[in-house]
């Protein structure tokens, strides 16, 4: 017996170990990968190839494209060094960098001793934008200049220790010439020669370098926790064993009418893949004609995103692999039972996948799902052929050399037990006491930042002024500040603008810069806030109404509605003082969850603070800008899945009620994300794990079926003109390259693949919970494939990562390596928690600097509490006038650039096309509606005199922005000018707004 131990434990501790070392590895890949591009960046500026003054004196360093040659992604860095010895003219600008041509390109330019940086990218003129680093260069005194642009970035500006973020859009260093001068008066440190460096490199290749390097070290690393706990799964991978293809031969034989259908399903998966590739394509191409001014599709290789299409077919074919894996146990006809082992599977499934990861054609892909159907069959035809038995091929492993190796490791994992065991000690309630004071410590930089609320101006029809220039609004200073670059002539106003001290004239200039970037959009906060607090406004009044657009769920605006209803009625104010607590609602759902299924303090906290690392990692711009990043959208979700696990804890009847019931819940509250609860719901009805009789299965699945058809029907606003669909076809949304399509799709085919091949080997009383919510997981990431930029992927984080956490077979760690990475985990994610809310504090910071430069004030005739960058008067003149004339019609059509703002003070009834026009206004098809609509008796139009307001164009103006945002209130105009003048009654007109009514 004492032999049997000593032989036993050091293989538990020499596991324990290879398992650590593994996780080391596996952690050390993740984070190269995540820390990709500031690894890339530094590892570009060190083997970067480097241009000097000391090669060429003449200050031009001739064409890049001859330096660095024709390659697809630039790193440069240009850094000067000069000094002024007598101060430049002021009434000419002299250029210390430049580019490209004198109208594109970087230009670093002076007047007199006012230094400033102009860009744009090559050939658009129209695009520049601009900022004054300072006023009042020192005399005599060495100036270092500092300017780091990448392919697609900003730019980033380092001038005598102060850093600058310029630009408005991206950047593009393509350019033909770079030449450095020094301007009259101007010398170097050095020499008379120009003192400066430009370094260079080319980073696309090196980009791809890093992930493969990360993903080879953290395969490894998995590689090396699998066999730390050897199951027969990787035992066979690994020693190959042909009896299991021998088995799996004799199962094909056996049950080839069941392979038969898979066939024939790969096959018509195909065919459907095809055809929808067709129809999409078709819809791409006649789509653009019928695009109205302002609305452009994004260039990219496909007129529409082909990974949202990859995306939903590699779920459809894991969804499809669950489902037959469950039906194996339920259907009464022989099944395989080694060709089910995952691994099998999982090789035919990744081929496929990563055959529409690598392309964007559809041959390829319809091919893959062609070949595999192709494939089944002749296995099962040779199968029927050949099947005879052989024998299994045995393992040569020394016996010897394994006693060493875990002879030595053994000694080393000695060390761990000490702390483990210390660990589990813990007793429960105080662990829970301080994992709570932890998490409520971390989250109250959330709630403290968020006050006092402060919203921007988000409109350039209306202008603001400077607290530091009384005298001047932001128009007026902007077109002194633009005098810079001799885009205009000197206002005599201006010379209040130029008095003003170096600092504050910097100050200045980067409000204005940052105003101009800002209001170049169509859609800032209030528009995006508006889908919730103008239905919230609405159901206060009218109550549940499927008139008006419930873009965000009913449950979830109904929420909204309540706690303004708490905070003292419907106000712009009640609404934004009760945003973080609706989102700090929803991060505890995603922790109650975990700690509901998991029944673990520990991964109930961890859970939480990874959800609010990601969420602070969304920024704190981001998260006042829009209200889709709220956390309480996944609130039906959660339960949702908390029903399938608690359907799996209990009787089959009180499981199948709260999975019935929590489908209804969460397609009420958001249908958006109810739909991808009942495909885990489906899943599980499907599985061994719901002890159902056939018939009781079939009716729990089509009322699932029928929960999703009401929630599409009953759920939508019929009225409603929402143009999110667009999106699809690239217009208005960011697009990916091939490159990021092939590993975004890698990494949905490879995670959930490698987490059902490691689920399947979990405990047997959740193992079906878990495989069913994996696709749910993986489903998530929709939201990043159609719109993939960083903050949209850091939401979808705030749920996924939980949940993945909340899945994981921790029962296969041995116990003291679980307690040492729960104490481990807990550690580091408090610290990185720390520094991401330090972050998120200081981008909050940052943009409400740019916002004190206006002195927002509350809107006290409107009964608002918060500041507003953005002038009461004509917001409250417009407001009032509408008020008085709408309420006794029928319906409302606002003609506006603030349609949705003056919606949420008039509160009509209903809108024609809904309480936001501006940016959904998209097609002809569209308008018609509006203006069909607006024809209707008893309708109240209200024309705004603002759309005639052009945007201003300046070096801080994103002019093609700005272009975009006139054009979309030409098509508002275009609506008011079909309209018949002898059937519409003007009410009311001031010098902001016409208001008529149509019909006697």
């Amino acid at each position: 017996m004492t032999n049997v131990q000593s032989t036993k434990q050091p293989s538990q501790r020499a596991s324990l170990l290879l398992a650590l070392l593994g996780s080391i590895l596996a952690l050390a890949g993740l984070a190269a990968h995540s820390l990709s591009g500031p690894l890339v960046r530094t590892i570009g500026f060190w083997s970067g190839k480097a241009v000097t003054s000391q090669t060429q004196s003449d200050g031009r360093v001739g064409t890049i494209r001859r330096l660095a040659g024709s390659t697809p992604n630039f790193l440069f860095d240009f850094d000067v060094e000069f000094q002024l010895n007598e101060r430049p003219s002021e009434s000419l600008e002299q250029y210390i960098i430049q580019t490209d041509t004198p109208s594109n390109g970087i230009r670093v330019l002076l007047r007199g001793s006012t230094i400033a940086i102009v860009a744009s990218p090559p050939g658009e003129q129209s695009s520049q934008f601009g900022q004054i680093l300072a006023s009042n260069l020192a005399l005599g005194r060495p100036h270092r200049l500092r300017i780091v642009v990448e392919t697609g970035q900003y730019l980033f500006v380092n001038l005598d220790g102060a850093r600058y973020l310029i630009g408005n859009g991206t950047v593009d260093p393509d350019y033909r010439d770079v030449t450095i001068t020094m301007p009259r008066g101007a010398s170097s440190i050095a020499s008379d020669a120009p003192n400066w460096t430009i370094r260079y490199n080319e980073i696309g290749r090196l980009r791809t370098i890093v992930l493969i390097a990360s993903w080879i070290v953290g395969l490894i690393g998995l590689a090396m926790i699998a066999s730390a706990t050897p199951t027969p799964l990787v035992r066979d991978v690994v020693t190959w064993r042909r009896s299991t293809l021998v088995a799996v031969a004799e199962q094909l034989r056996s049950n080839r009418a069941i392979f038969l259908c898979g066939a024939l399903g790969l096959f018509l998966l195909g065919s459907a893949f095809l055809l929808l590739w067709a129809k999409l394509m078709a819809s791409a191409t006649a789509l653009p004609p019928q695009l109205l001014p302002g609305f452009s599709v994004t260039p990219s290789e496909l007129p529409f995103k082909c990974e949202v299409i990859a995306f939903a077919f590699i779920q459809v074919a894991i969804s499809a692999l669950i489902a037959i894996i469950a039906l194996k146990d339920i259907v009464p006809v022989r099944f395989l039972q080694d060709i089910i082992r995952p691994w099998i599977v999982v090789a035919l499934l990744l081929t496929a996948s990563l055959a529409a990861a690598a392309t964007v054609h559809p041959v390829p892909v319809a091919a893959a799902f062609f070949g595999l159907s192709a494939s089944l069959s002749a296995a099962i035809l040779r199968s029927m052929l050949n099947h005879a038995p052989a024998e299994p091929v045995a393992s040569s492993r020394s016996d010897r050399s394994k006693r060493m190796r875990t002879s030595i490791l053994s000694r080393i994992a000695l060390v761990l037990a000490t702390p483990a065991h210390w660990i589990q000690k813990l007793r429960n309630p105080f662990v829970a006491a301080g994992l709570l004071l932890g998490c409520i410590s971390l989250s109250v930089p959330f709630v403290t930042t968020w006050y006092p609320v402060v919203l921007p101006n988000d409109y350039t029809e209306f202008s603001e002024r400077l607290s530091a220039l009384p005298s001047l609004d932001r128009r007026q200073a902007t077109s002194c500040a633009t005098s810079v670059d001799g885009s205009s002539e000197t206002d005599a106003n201006c010379a209040s603008f130029y008095a003003l001290p170096s600092d504050a004239l910097a100050r200045t200039s980067q409000a204005l810069n940052w105003a101009a970037a800002w209001q170049g959009e169509p859609g800032r906060v209030l528009f995006h806030h508006s889908y919730i607090y103008v239905p919230a406004a609405h159901l206060l009044r009218y109550g549940f109404d499927r008139k008006i657009a419930y873009l965000y769920g009913y449950g979830n605006t109904a929420f909204h509605a309540a706690l303004m209803s708490l905070a003292g009625g419907p106000s712009l104010s009640s609404y934004f003082n009760t945003v973080p607590i609706a989102e700090l609602i929803g991060l505890i759902g995603v922790a109650l969850t975990v700690l509901y299924v998991t029944r673990s303090i520990w991964l109930a906290a961890c859970a939480y603070l990874i959800a609010l690392t990601a969420f602070y990692s969304i920024s704190f711009v981001a998260i006042q800008l829009a209200i889709s990043f709220s956390p309480l959208r996944y609130l039906g979700l959660m339960i949702q899945i908390s029903s399938i696990a608690y359907a799996c804890r209990h009787k089959p009847r009180f499981g199948l009620a709260a999975i019935l019931a929590a489908a209804c819940f969460s397609m009420f509250w958001n249908k958006e994300y109810g739909v991808l609860g009942l495909l885990g719901q489906g899943l599980f009805l499907l599985s061994p794990a719901a002890p159902l009789d056939w018939k009781t299965r079939v009716t729990s699945l089509a009322a699932l079926l029928g929960i999703f058809a009401a929630g599409s029907l009953i759920l939508n606003a019929p009225d409603a003109i929402i143009t999110v669909g667009l999106g699809l076809f690239n217009v208005g949304m960011p697009v990916m390259t091939g490159h990021d399509k092939f590993v975004f799709l890698l990494y949905v085919v490879t995670l959930q693949l490698g987490a059902l091949l490691l689920l399947w080997r979990g405990d047997a009383s959740l193992r079906w919970f878990r495989v069913c919510v994996t696709p749910v997981i993986g489903c998530l990431f929709i939201k990043y494939a159609f719109n993939p930029s960083s903050p949209h992927l850091d939401f979808v984080l705030v749920a996924a990562v939980p949940l993945a956490l909340m899945i994981f077979p921790w029962e296969r760690i041995p116990a003291q390596l679980r307690q040492l990475s729960f104490f481990a985990a807990i550690f580091l994610l408090l610290g990185k928690t720390a520094i991401e809310a330090d972050r998120f504090h200081e981008s909050a910071v940052a943009f409400r600097a740019q916002l004190d430069q206006y002195d927002p004030k509350p809107w006290k005739q409107l009964r608002e509490t918060i500041r507003f960058v953005l002038p009461e008067e004509p917001i409250l003149r417009r407001a009032e006038a509408i008020t008085k004339y709408a309420a006794n019609s029928d319906r409302l059509l606002v003609l506006s650039p603030i349609d949705h703002l003056l919606s949420f003070y008039a509160n009509a009834q209903y809108y024609c096309g809904g309480f936001e026009l501006l940016s959904n206004i998209a097609t002809d098809e569209i308008r018609d509606a509006v203006r069909r609509c607006a024809a209707r008796p008893n309708t109240i139009i209200v024309y705004d005199n603002a759309l005639d307001i052009r945007c201003q164009r300046s070096i801080y103006s994103p002019e093609n922005r700005c272009v975009v945002r006139d054009m979309m209130k030409d098509t508002l105009k275009s609506i008011m000018e079909t309209l018949d003048p002898s059937t519409i009654n003007r009410l009311y007109e001031s010098d902001q707004i016409t208001i008529y009514k149509v019909g006697k």
